[in-house]
C-alpha cells in the first residue's frame, strides 16, 4: 500500500518515465526522486536542479535499455517481492512482474544512489 512504502511514495509501476522532466505527467516521478535524493543522501534539491534532471535522465535510460532489450516481464529472485524474508515462505500478493521494465529501472536508479560516495562514505 502507498502509506506503507519507504521508497517510492509518489510513483507506481504503470507510470512510465517519458523522457521529458517538464511534462505535467512525469512530475510524480520528479517527486520521488527529489525524495530518494533526500533519503538517501540528504540532500534536498529543486525540481530542476541539474543532479535531479540527471537521475531522472539515469531512470529514463535504464528503461529504454530494458525495454530495448525485450527482457522478459517475469522478475526473478531477488527483484520479485513474494517472498516473506524472514520464513522464506512465498506469498500472494507481491509483485513478480514488470512487463514495462518500470521496477527494474527504478532499481537501477537506486543502486546508483547508494554507490554515491556520499552515501558510502557517510560525508
Amino acid at each position: 500500500p502507498v502509506a506503507n512504502r519507504k521508497l517510492f511514495p509518489h510513483v507506481a509501476p504503470s507510470l512510465v518515465p517519458n523522457g521529458n522532466a517538464a511534462s505535467p505527467e512525469q512530475a510524480p516521478i520528479i517527486d520521488n526522486i527529489r525524495y530518494l535524493h533526500e533519503m538517501i543522501l540528504g540532500e534536498r534539491l529543486a525540481a530542476n536542479d541539474p543532479e535531479i534532471l540527471a537521475t531522472y535522465q539515469l531512470l529514463v535510460d535504464a528503461h529504454n535499455d530494458g525495454v530495448a532489450a525485450s527482457v522478459p516481464a517475469a522478475l526473478e529472485r531477488p527483484c520479485a517481492n513474494d517472498m516473506n524474508l524472514a520464513t522464506g515462505e512465498i506469498v500472494n500478493g507481491g509483485t513478480t512482474e514488470d512487463p514495462q521494465y518500470v521496477i527494474r529501472a527504478w532499481q537501477a536508479v537506486v543502486a546508483y544512489m547508494l554507490m554515491d560516495y556520499r552515501f558510502v562514505f557517510e560525508q
